[in-house]
C-alpha cells in the first residue's frame, strides 16, 4: 500500500476517534427530535450549528420557532436558553489554529513533494516545510549543458487567503507559493573541452486559485491550478510553467 494512502486512512481514523468531542451541544425540536451538534450562533430568529452526517461535518440552521430547547457546553458548564434570549458562542471568531499537511505539486517538468506546518488566523494561512524535488527534464536544450541532477532537497513556503462563504464544506482560495532548491548541472565550454559541473539555487514561484474541501473539522483536502516561473520571487517570468497541486491537511487545533 502506498504511503499516501496509509497516512490518509490514519488521519481518518483519528478524526473519527475525536468526532464525539466536536459535537458537545444539543438541540431538541418541537417534534421531540434531538440533534447532537456544535452550536455556533443564535440570534432572535435562527440557531446556527454544525452536525455530522456520514462522517462529514455539515453546517445548518433552524428557525427558533421549531426549537423547543437547546444547550451549549461552555467552559463554565452547560447553558440553556431562557424565554427567547439570544445566546451567541461564535468560537471561530478571531481564532488562531495550526496543523500539518502533505502537498504534491506538479510544475512540469518539475515535481515537488512537501510536508508543511500550517498556521492560520480566520481566512489567512501561512505554511512552510521541507521539500523533495524531482526534475523530469534530465537533459537540457541550452547550449553547453548536457544534463541536470534530477533529485534535490529544499524549502517550500507560501500564503493562502480563503474566500469565506456560508458554505463551510467547500471554500475557494487564492495562493502564492514558493519553492527554493538547489540543482546541479554538467556542461562543457567547447565541444572538445572536459565536462564541468556547477550548482545553482532556484527560486520557483507560482500563483494559483484552488478549492478546499472539509471532510471534517480535522481533515481537509485542497487542490488548485495556476501558473509559475523559476525566475525568482513574485512571478518574475523567464519561463512560464503550468502549476497544479493537491494536498491533505490535518488540523491539530
Amino acid at each position: 500500500m502506498k504511503p499516501g494512502v496509509i497516512i490518509s486512512l490514519l488521519l481518518l481514523v483519528i478524526s473519527m476517534a475525536v468526532s464525539g468531542q466536536d459535537f458537545p451541544d444539543r438541540i431538541i425540536t418541537e417534534n421531540g427530535d434531538t440533534i447532537q451538534c456544535r452550536i455556533t450562533h443564535v440570534n432572535a430568529k435562527h440557531i446556527y450549528f454544525y452536525y455530522a452526517q456520514r462522517g462529514i461535518t455539515r453546517p445548518d440552521d433552524m428557525p427558533l420557532y421549531q426549537v423547543k430547547d437547546y444547550s451549549v457546553r461552555a467552559k463554565e458548564g452547560s447553558r440553556h436558553n431562557e424565554s427567547g434570549k439570544a445566546y451567541s458562542t461564535e468560537p471561530g471568531k478571531g481564532k488562531w489554529g495550526f496543523g500539518v499537511g502533505l502537498v504534491q505539486q506538479f510544475n512540469m517538468p518539475i515535481m515537488h513533494t512537501s510536508a508543511v506546518m500550517n498556521v492560520w488566523h480566520r481566512g489567512s494561512v501561512l505554511y512552510a516545510g521541507p521539500q523533495y524535488t524531482y526534475i523530469y527534464k534530465e537533459y537540457s536544450r541550452e547550449e553547453g549543458i548536457t544534463r541536470y541532477r534530477q533529485n534535490s532537497l529544499g524549502l517550500n513556503f507560501g500564503f493562502r487567503q480563503v474566500i469565506k462563504t456560508r458554505n463551510e464544506i467547500f471554500n475557494v482560495f487564492v495562493q502564492m507559493d514558493f519553492s527554493i532548491y538547489e540543482t546541479q548541472y554538467w556542461y562543457y565550454v567547447t565541444p572538445y573541452s572536459e565536462i564541468r559541473s556547477d550548482n545553482q539555487w532556484i527560486v520557483e514561484n507560482a500563483a494559483s486559485i484552488g478549492l478546499n474541501y472539509r471532510i471534517s473539522d480535522k481533515i481537509e483536502l485542497n487542490t488548485g491550478y495556476g501558473m509559475g516561473s523559476t525566475a525568482g520571487f513574485f512571478l518574475m517570468f523567464e519561463e512560464v510553467i503550468p502549476h497544479f497541486f493537491a494536498g491533505l491537511q490535518y488540523n491539530i487545533r
